[in-house]
């Protein structure tokens, strides 16, 4: 079994493929299991195996793509995310018998792309499970997936690593709120406060924390 440190390598279900750099820089890939106590942890992949050759191929590819490139998707925010579900498509699209890495690393880029780049955060949910690569839309991993936006948008991607993501999002509303509660700043609620209109957990989330806001208020005022 393996450890694997950062918000990205928590993983939502058995049998997502990610790929983490070792101290010398060299690629591994690694695939969820379920543990013996039921949680998720992480197993090595064969590394002469094409779906680990195929992930690795294509984590390399869209690292160096994505150097060069400025601004990010307005639904889905987040490199490191990008980065590791091509790396699952593409070992995705090992497994159903293409031998040329290199086409599976375009065409895993081309797919993941063309569906985290969508217009609302809802929108590019409901794209990525047919694609092999989350576990689909719900208010719990909405909620999650407004955390990290806010997060890498406002320069505040270290903070990710507190944020609690358990299998199949479970509780990902409350743990949304957790975070939002002991790490956002002003400008990340400010950002919140601008999505609540057109999306609704953004609306219950800051809602939620307008109304804690409120009571801390209120708490302080009789105390006085």
């Amino acid at each position: 079994m393996v450890k694997l440190s950062g918000f990205e390598y928590q993983p939502l279900r058995a049998g997502q493929v990610s790929v983490a750099l070792d101290v010398d820089g060299q690629a591994h890939a690694y695939r969820s299991v379920l543990a013996p106590g039921g949680e998720l942890t992480w197993v090595t992949l064969e590394r002469a195996s094409l779906p680990a050759t195929a992930a690795i191929t294509a984590f390399g590819a869209y690292r160096n793509l994505a150097s060069g490139r400025h601004g990010c998707s307005p639904a889905l925010a987040s490199p490191r995310q990008m980065v590791q579900w091509i790396a699952h498509r593409a070992s995705i699209l090992a497994i159903a018998g293409v031998q040329d890495v290199t086409l599976l690393a375009k065409q895993a880029i081309a797919e993941v792309s063309d569906a985290a780049f969508g217009h609302s955060v809802a929108f590019s949910l409901e794209r990525l499970p047919p694609l092999g690569l989350d576990i689909g839309y719900s208010s719990n991993r909405h909620a999650l997936q407004l955390v990290v936006n806010l997060a890498e948008a406002r320069g505040r991607a270290y903070l990710l690593d507190y944020l609690m993501i358990e299998p199949c999002a479970q509780a990902g509303v409350m743990h949304a709120r957790n975070w939002l509660r002991d790490f956002a700043t002003a400008q990340m609620l400010n950002d919140l406060s601008g999505c609540a209109g057109a999306d609704s957990v953004a609306r219950q989330l800051i809602t939620f924390q307008r109304q804690r806001s409120n009571c801390a208020r209120r708490h302080e005022a009789s105390n006085v």
